[in-house]
């Protein structure tokens, strides 16, 4: 039948054939397979769904039959991230094509759009530097700088190499001179490191240690000097270092705390022991000589001493540790002290001090001695009361004062500032003021101790009543008005020169040089037409009127506003002479340069490409014009990205970073930016309403028509997109195993184990270590299990023996066991795997086997103490027509499960019997914890 792909409904009989009357079912119709084979008298069992390969993860290896499930044996390949995209999408039974990167490093480009995993990469030319801030990568621009050294290196910290077109300032860490005990000279520059060519010095060669701690450009200051312990009194708890004090404590003073001495003597770093009593008694006649101390007893045998009569006294009485103190008497020095008090035997002879005549007032008259007071009864003379002289030999306490008459300063054309005193002379070291001459003349003279005054103003004749001197004023006199000034009439109407009040003039009839027809003074009004008035020069100041022949040149210190300053005509006459500044308007009305001090607006009729014409500035271009050409600014490090570009009237717009709904493309060509700031497309829409990947700092939302493989969307995004795509997650760490499988809406569902009914198939890819599936169930009375499931392994099935004609059913086929076949003539047992003729035997023999393990369980079943089995020896038992040997082995199977075999020698086959507790009914011998 099966040949024919049919079968029979009906068993065969002794007189009839089978009859191939129904066609097997076609499990691929239900997308299931059979895990069962079909048989000559079943059907297939469409009741196993097939595999479905995971699109994107794996493709179809071998195609399902009508009994065998589809093998998703191929892992689809991953295309290496950067290396490789996809050109070929995956399907269900292909693999995914994927093609090479294009290398823009290879060709003076770089990949201005990066390749995707869908996607090559887009090249760009490289820009072009004076200076390169970055160096360019596969996928990004060369960056440029104005700046040969990077300004990022922190002097001191790092210092730069110098960049070139091509390659650019790299930050060098600075040479920690400390590190190894030097330090340097030489302070690291932004272009250079530090030279550590000096050695720190060992402050403590010569006990001394640096209060200020060494830098990398400075030595230790060896400049205080480390504490010394003294030995006896000190001893040091702390050595120095280089930057700290040596710490030093006292020596402990046995005597003071508990009156006692110490044998073991103080070092340089121990204190001593506070041991031993001190003796408290000396014999008669003697004093303990060596009083004791800290570290030592007293010691007794010196005599008390007795003072000198009329030489010394007593000045200590003696005790225990001390001897008697005598002390000479004291002597009083003749002129300085005299006696006062009688000396006694333990009293000294007191003496005063002898009366001290007031040096510059009194001088002695009577002389000190041994026990008289010095007497002061002369008056010193005062030098300052005779007139015009001075001490110049000091009194003494014992002389007058000798006086000499005072310096005459005027004799040196000087004056004392600083008068005489009694004891000091004149010091003639101030000049005598002179009086300017044609300003003012003396009117009060010098002395020895006062300056010259010139109170007296010079008459100016011309001023005073149009005259003039012809004796010219002197530091001590005035002039004299006695001379009158011509009257200049035509045709010699003009004065040649300005009158003084000691000049009188030429009368001529025009100026020549470098002179105008001035005003005549209104003290000479009516002796002229004018005066030759010599022109004034502006000097440093700027001309801002010319010299007319009627009026002089006028100067400022600075040109007027909306004025520059011209080159000075004639040279020399002044800094230069004022004129208009233009005004930018009418057919040139931007301004291309500004306006100087110096130099006047430069104006056009167009601003120059790379610039845009600002406003006009308060104070700088005039109202109306078209505005100041300014070059464009580039985005630097404080703001590297273009939020705004140029236009004609406005300048480029940087930020420091573009808006949360911006992203920024790749560095603009001409390095005037970093990146330029693109609004982000709001959400996805339309033909393409899924988010492949969000937006990120540098990459636009992409929007996709499905989400690619091996990722899924979770619905409806709050910003309206259909979804967002996510990679659908790997089943790892606590959660190996795959729950359920990921849909377009759903991710992957992972677990820590399976649950209930359900075991871990092996995953054919990385994504799960195993998948949660279905157990297999044994179809009730069709089938029953041959191998039980574990975590990993499914139940495993065999069809239940169909008992051949003549025999009968002694035990039904249960979820657990076989169909047990019995009848009284020759016993023959079919099952779905193997048949009699297959095993060789005859019907006798299959017979004899059933009857030996029915007796064989009575067998076990004795042997059996609540689930521990005791080997039975080998048991041999007659069948109706043959004998047959059954012997029970202990051993395990597969999956490590202990197993009580009961195998039979000569064909081989074998019944299992598991140690898992299970109870059946042995018929009505008895009950066990054994199955058979």
């Amino acid at each position: 039948c099966l040949a024919n792909m049919t079968w029979s409904p009906t068993l065969p009989t002794t007189t009839t054939d089978l009859v191939c009357s129904a066609n097997l079912t076609n499990c691929s119709a239900t997308d299931a397979y059979s895990p069962a084979p079909a048989t000559v008298t079943s059907d297939l069992e469409c009741t196993a769904p097939l595999l479905r390969c995971v699109v994107g993860t794996n493709y179809q290896s071998e195609a399902p039959t009508w009994s065998s499930d589809r093998l998703c044996g191929h892992n689809v390949t991953v295309c290496a991230d950067g290396g490789s995209f996809q050109s070929t999408a995956p399907t269900a039974t292909s693999n995914r094509a994927c093609s090479s990167v294009t290398n823009c490093a290879t060709n003076g480009t770089w990949a201005a759009t990066w390749a995707t995993l869908t996607s090559d990469a887009v090249c760009a030319p490289l820009t072009n530097c004076s200076f390169e801030l970055h160096a360019p990568t596969p996928t990004t621009n060369r960056m440029c700088t104005s700046h040969q050294f990077d300004p990022n290196c922190t002097v001191g910290v790092v210092y730069g190499t110098p960049a070139t077109p091509t390659t650019p300032s790299v930050c060098i860490p600075v040479t920690n001179c400390n590190a190894g005990g030097l330090w340097s000279p030489v302070a690291a520059t932004v272009s250079s490191d530090r030279i550590c060519n000096q050695s720190i010095t060992n402050c403590l060669s010569n006990n001394t240690y640096s209060p200020v701690p060494v830098t990398e450009t400075a030595d230790v200051q060896c400049s205080a000097t480390a504490t010394r312990c003294y030995a006896g009194i000190t001893w040091q708890v702390g050595p120095p270092t280089l930057t700290t004090d040596r710490r030093c404590d006292n020596v402990t003073n046995c005597l003071a705390v508990n009156r006692t001495w110490s044998s073991v003597l103080p070092t340089a770093t121990s204190d001593v022991v506070c041991a031993h009593n001190v003796s408290t008694s000396c014999p008669n006649s003697t004093y303990a000589t060596v009083p004791p101390t800290f570290t030592s007893d007293l010691v007794c045998f010196s005599t008390i001493i007795t003072c000198t009569p009329n030489a010394t006294y007593q000045t200590m009485a003696p005790t225990l540790t001390t001897n008697r103190h005598c002390a000479p008497y004291t002597n009083c020095s003749v002129g300085a002290t005299y006696q006062t008090t009688v000396p006694t035997p333990t009293t000294d002879r007191a003496c005063s001090n002898a009366t001290q005549c007031a040096l510059g007032l009194v001088y002695q008259s009577t002389s000190p001695t041994a026990t008289t007071d010095r007497v002061c009864g002369h008056n010193v003379t005062d030098c300052r009361a005779v007139n015009g002289t001075w001490a110049e030999v000091p009194a003494t306490p014992t002389s007058n004062a000798g006086c000499r008459n005072l310096t005459d300063c005027t004799l040196t054309d000087t004056y004392s500032p600083t008068p005489a005193t009694a004891t000091t002379d004149l010091v003639c070291d101030a000049n005598l003021t002179s009086c300017t001459v044609g300003v003012d003349f003396e009117s009060l003279g010098p002395t020895s101790s006062t300056d010259r005054e010139c109170g007296h103003n010079v008459t100016d004749c011309l001023a005073a009543n149009g005259t003039w001197s012809a004796a010219p004023p002197t530091p001590t006199a005035n002039v004299v008005c006695n001379m009158s000034f011509p009257a200049c009439v035509y045709p010699t109407p003009l004065m040649s020169v300005p009158p003084t009040y000691t000049s009188s003039y030429r009368c001529v009839s025009s100026c020549t040089g470098d002179a105008y027809d001035g005003p005549v003074p209104a003290p000479l009004a009516g002796h002229g037409g004018g005066v030759c008035t010599p022109t004034t020069p502006c000097g440093a100041g700027y001309q801002i009127a010319p010299v007319t022949t009627t009026s002089d040149r006028r100067c400022s210190a600075a040109c007027p506003p909306a004025e520059y300053a011209a080159p000075a005509s004639p040279p020399g006459s002044s800094a230069g002479v004022c004129a208009q500044t233009t005004v930018c308007t009418g057919p040139t009305p931007y301004q291309t340069t500004a306006a100087t001090a110096s130099t006047d607006r430069g104006c056009a009729a167009h601003c120059d490409a790379g610039e845009y014409a600002a406003a006009t500035a308060t104070g700088g271009v005039e109202p109306g014009s078209g505005g100041v050409c300014t070059r464009v600014s580039p985005c630097g490090a404080g703001a590297p990205f273009q939020h705004a570009a140029p236009t004609t009237t406005t300048d480029r717009v940087c930020v420091v970073a573009c808006g949360s709904r911006q992203f920024h493309r790749a560095p603009a060509a001409n390095g005037t930016a970093s990146g330029v700031c693109v609004n982000a497309t709001s959400e996805c829409s339309g033909a393409t309403p899924f988010q492949g990947h969000p937006p990120t700092p540098t990459t636009d939302r992409q929007c996709v028509t499905t989400c690619a493989a091996a990722q899924f969307h979770g619905g409806p995004t709050a910003g309206g997109s259909a979804g967002a795509c996510s990679p659908v997650s790997n089943c790892t760490g606590p959660t190996p195993f795959q729950a359920t499988a990921p849909s377009a809406t759903s991710d992957r569902g992972c677990v820590h184990q399976c649950p209930g009914q359900q075991y871990a198939r092996p995953s054919t890819g990385p994504a799960a270590a195993g998948i949660c599936t279905l157990l297999t169930p044994c179809r009730p009375a069709a089938a029953y299990e041959v191998h039980r499931p574990t975590s990993t392994t499914d139940r495993r099935c065999s069809p239940c023996a169909v008992c051949a004609a003549g025999t009968t059913i002694s035990a039904p086929c249960t979820p657990m066991s076989n169909t047990v076949c019995r009848s009284g003539g020759p016993n023959r047992a079919r099952d779905g795997h193997t048949a009699a003729a297959a095993a060789g035997l005859g019907p006798g023999a299959i017979a004899g086997i059933v009857i030996g393990v029915v007796a064989l369980v009575a067998v076990v079943v004795l042997g059996v103490r609540y689930g521990k089995m005791v080997p039975s020896p080998t048991r041999r038992r007659a069948g109706d027509s043959d004998e047959v040997e059954l012997r029970l082995v202990h051993t395990t199977d597969e999956d490590g499960l202990n197993l009580d075999v009961l195998e039979q020698p000569y064909q081989g086959r074998a019944h299992a019997a598991s140690t898992t507790p299970s109870h059946v009914s042995c018929g009505s011998i008895y009950e066990s914890d054994i199955s058979l």
